[in-house]
């Protein structure tokens, strides 16, 4: 069992995984506290989006063919 919510997640999947539904899942299942800070790395062919539910991207940094997405928790519209 979680003891959640957590103020950091970090999201590394196999790059083959469009990782998207697995954040919506994270953030039906309340993983993270507004204010929550969740890092996801994927590959560049996979870009995210700027905002996925209550989440928004804060910060993008690209390292060869990987990014590294920055996003915190907002409250949910």
């Amino acid at each position: 069992r979680l003891n959640l919510p957590y103020d950091l997640c970090f999201i590394d999947p196999p790059y083959e995984l469009d990782s998207t539904s697995i954040l919506v899942q994270l953030l039906e299942i309340g993983i993270l506290r507004v204010g929550g800070l969740l890092l996801w790395r994927h590959p560049i062919r996979n870009m995210s989006e700027k905002t996925l539910g209550s989440l928004a991207r804060v910060d993008q940094r690209r390292y060869g063919d990987a990014v590294l997405d920055t996003y915190t928790v907002g409250v949910p519209t």
